[in-house]
């Protein structure tokens, strides 16, 4: 019964990761539509908003990880 629970989490975690891959990989962050404009890294310099950018592609990526993770377990253990 939970099991469309834990796919729609997985869903939600790979594209937590594929959105901190597009934030890491970018060439100029301060323009992606991740970043509102009362964001502060759309006013910082390109190297200090690539290094903000990072940083927050990290976090995005762990917080997708551990959402995967717990979701494809749960998969597994409700089958």
């Amino acid at each position: 019964m939970e099991e469309p629970a834990f796919i729609l989490m997985a869903i939600f975690g790979a594209s937590l990761l594929l959105s901190a891959l597009i934030i890491v990989s970018v060439k100029d962050p301060r323009e992606l539509p991740f970043f509102t404009p009362i964001h502060p890294i759309t006013s910082m310099p390109l190297a200090r908003a690539r290094i903000e950018a990072k940083t927050i592609g990290k976090y995005v990526a762990i917080i997708g990880g551990i959402i995967l993770t717990l979701s494809l377990l749960g998969i597994l253990v409700y089958e």
